[in-house]
């Protein structure tokens, strides 16, 4: 190769290597906003007391919900960091961010429907959290493990998934939006003062549609992994084995929600064990990458393993404090303001004790004896 081709080369590269780098650092600003808002989500949704409606009802899967989407974000970034592009990086930050969305949006109108209605813009809120949160549980959990390692569809005939994510998508768009503006509040479950028909339609559509795709997602990561051989095959191991466990969860959720007439997520045991299975899944990933070098970012990952520890240590925290204490005190854990305060300065006081401790756990599981490395096309 001549001098004057290398340089064309170069010109040529350089603009692309510029793009890469400002998306895999903007990958990191919804990461960044959901960390922030965390603790505010904690607390909004701890605070509101009464009865609420089921859409607004926080309890432990608006609590995991806003941690699992900064889990799955963090992730996400990492991917794209390395791989700028990479459909699985970008479907983790996106579905992420929306996860964390909803639940600061649920936890809002929730504090503000149960404290006399004063906080500003609280339809608006509550709006958005009846959106947001099916984007984020389909492209986290439909998507991203049909599209698993490589960021592509094991064959053309999965393509079904993808369309079925979209028209779910849009028939929950319509059904929160339209029951918004006529009745003043997304009715999930009726009963709807008109149009009750259309209302039972839009709901069946967007709910089967949602749960078709998360198994079809599940069976694609099966179909992948009995194709898989080697190291690939080793990759996907414990990422079947956290998809499958959320699946039967989810089925057997299901079936007592014949039964309980709740939301599959706020079932009894249930409300606790599906965001439980549902946070193994990036824990999967983070496997992969530190043990079989998937993506080839075992290196930068101890990074996000930082900030993912420090967001369970926060949690653990302020739930310890004030719910724990709380109980002891007699506010009834109930979440109040000095014990909030008390909360947040022990996480001040301890979090330099705790910040580097995922990063050497992190190193030390990566220098464990594994596979060669293999990178994941993009």
């Amino acid at each position: 190769m001549d001098e004057r081709t290398q340089l064309r080369d170069d010109a040529v590269m350089k603009p692309e290597l510029g793009r890469s780098r400002i998306s895999s650092r903007l990958a990191w600003v919804p990461v960044g906003a959901a960390v922030l808002l965390y603790p505010i989500t904690l607390y909004l949704g701890l605070s509101a007391g009464g009865r609420l409606p089921q859409l607004l009802q926080f309890g432990w899967w608006g609590t995991f919900s806003a941690l699992l989407g900064i889990e799955f974000g963090i992730v996400g970034a990492l991917i794209l960091r390395r791989h700028p592009g990479h459909a699985v990086g970008w479907l983790a930050v996106i579905g992420g961010f929306c996860n964390s969305l909803a639940a600061i949006a649920g936890a809002y109108a929730a504090y503000s429907y149960s404290h006399g209605h004063f906080l500003p813009a609280e339809g608006f809120a509550v709006w958005l959290r009846g959106l947001a949160w099916y984007p984020g549980l389909s492209l986290l959990f439909s998507l991203v493990p049909a599209l698993f390692p490589d960021g592509k569809l094991p064959s053309s005939r999965w393509r079904p998934i993808v369309w079925a994510v979209a028209v779910g998508t849009t028939a929950q768009l319509l059904w929160v939006s339209i029951t918004t503006v006529l009745f003043g509040f997304p009715l999930a479950d009726g009963p709807w003062p008109m149009y009750g028909w259309l209302f039972n339609a839009l709901v069946s559509v967007a709910g089967v549609l949602q749960l078709l795709s998360l198994f079809a997602a599940a069976v694609a990561v099966l179909v992948r992994f009995r194709r898989s051989t080697g190291v690939p095959r080793l990759q996907l191991k414990w990422f079947l084995a956290a998809v499958a466990v959320q699946a039967v969860l989810w089925a057997a959720s299901l079936l007592t929600s014949i039964v309980t007439s709740l939301a599959p997520y706020q079932n009894p045991y249930f409300e606790i064990l599906l965001p439980l299975s549902q946070a193994a899944m990036p824990l999967a990933i983070g496997i992969a990458v530190l043990r079989y070098r998937l993506y080839d970012i075992d290196i930068v990952i101890s990074r996000g393993l930082v900030y993912t520890g420090l967001a369970a240590f926060i949690t653990l925290a302020y739930l310890l404090v004030v719910v724990g204490v709380g109980l002891v005190v007699g506010t009834g854990g109930r979440p109040n303001l000095i014990l909030s305060v008390v909360a947040m300065a022990l996480v001040v006081v301890l979090i330099q004790s705790v910040r580097n401790r995922p990063s050497v756990l992190a190193n030390r599981f990566a220098q464990c004896p594994s596979a060669a490395p293999y990178a994941a096309s993009h």
